[in-house]
């Protein structure tokens, strides 16, 4: 291993670096700009052997990845908020012609007048359902080890679909951390050479790509939910093997403290970290609390939450973004209330929202939610509506 001091930022550029892509293109776009800005430097010093194409906008950047990997390149690109808009459109298209594209998010927040560059979910949920798996990462390190099975698991023959890997904008991608890379030679021997096989540019050989009609489009979303059903078992495996040759599994939820709790914060991204520092306080009061993070959004890991709910008799939902208008205004809320529906005997469910905007969210705060949820389960007393952490009203710092 080589350890090395880096943002989170670096610690995705020079996991980039190990795995050998051909084609980088990307436009600058705080606060992901400086992954490409090193990746540039890398090609430029010649410890990357890759082509730099700067696109004129975000919309042509994923244009020309899509081009570049239908012509069998292995590809990457960054970007946040705005810049993800502004590739819609080629977004959706991508997985359509099941192109291995991987992309880092660094988030910020997506609405008009939400001018910050910390970390919001916005921006990643607007393209929850594009048809791109999803992985939310809770430090520098796992976004280093991240990178790498997301090239594993895009290019695997049986999924073959794009893969975001999701890191929180400013609190990681600026902060610095110890972060352990692997040598590039066990990396190869990880992650052989990209090689597409299910297209081909051949002129002797007829390829139409592109819109479909009506009846075969239908077709085509029932194959691709399938794929993404498929997918789950490819990220447990290739967590798995990671884990044999590096020493850090993964899979599709990581959890903390929860074999005996009763009380479970669901969580993603960096507030995963804060939450256990949380739970470490609140279990020496004798709260019997634990969290499971929620790596991959897409697909959502419905039969491990499943599992988990056989034991905890709460769970407490922590949101960074906002649906408006929404039954469950929580799109992570949403999705565990859903997995759960079936359940005869389902675990008193309650949302919390937490650093919309990219405000913080401090420890502190999140041992007053556990102390308000845990005493609204232990009293049985119903929350009827979302819990905003990290709002005063002069006398709590937790209001409902």
């Amino acid at each position: 291993m080589v350890l090395r001091f880096v943002s989170g930022n670096e610690a995705v550029a020079y996991a980039v670096k190990l795995c050998r892509p051909e084609v980088i293109s990307a436009i600058a776009i705080t606060p992901a700009s400086a992954i490409c800005e090193r990746l540039v430097s890398l090609i430029a010093s010649g410890e990357l052997k890759a082509k730099f194409i700067e696109a004129e906008g975000e919309h042509s950047v994923m244009s020309v990845l899509q081009g570049a990997s239908l012509a069998g390149c292995r590809t990457f690109t960054a970007t946040s908020g705005n810049g993800l808009s502004f590739m819609n459109d080629v977004v959706y298209s991508v997985p359509n012609m099941r192109l291995p594209i991987v992309m880092t998010i660094c988030n910020r927040p997506l609405q008009a007048g939400a001018f910050s560059f910390r970390a919001d979910y916005s921006d990643s949920m607007s393209v929850r359902d594009s048809g791109w798996i999803q992985l939310y990462v809770e430090n520098n390190q796992e976004a280093a080890d991240t990178i790498i099975q997301a090239y594993k698991i895009a290019e695997d023959e049986r999924i073959l679909l794009p893969v975001m890997m999701v890191i929180d904008g400013w609190f990681l991608s600026y902060l610095s951390e110890p972060v352990d890379f692997p040598e590039q030679d066990k990396v190869d021997d990880f992650l052989p050479p990209f090689e597409l096989k299910h297209m081909s540019f051949d002129p002797e050989k007829a390829l139409y790509t592109g819109l479909s009609m009506e009846l075969f489009l239908m077709e085509s979303r029932l194959v691709y939910n399938n794929l993404m059903e498929q997918a789950k078992d490819v990220i447990k495996e290739v967590g798995k093997e990671y884990g044999r040759r590096f020493g850090r599994e993964y899979g599709l939820i990581d959890t903390y403290m929860c074999e005996d709790a009763e009380l479970v914060l669901v969580t993603m991204g960096s507030t995963s970290g804060t939450a256990k520092a949380a739970v470490d306080k609140e279990r020496a009061r004798g709260i019997p609390v634990g969290v499971v993070k929620v790596r991959s959004f897409r697909p959502f890991p419905r039969e491990e939450l499943i599992k988990l709910s056989e034991n905890a008799k709460a769970l407490v939902t922590i949101d960074r973004s906002l649906s408006y208008g929404a039954s469950g205004p929580g799109q992570l809320f949403d999705e565990v209330r859903s997995a759960l529906y079936d359940l005869e005997k389902r675990p008193m469910l309650m949302e919390a929202f937490a650093g919309l905007g990219g405000a913080e969210v401090p420890e502190e705060r999140l041992v007053d939610l556990i102390e308000e949820t845990w005493n609204a389960y232990v009293s049985g007393r119903r929350l009827n509506r979302p819990i905003w952490v990290g709002f005063f009203d002069g006398s709590r710092n937790v209001i409902m």
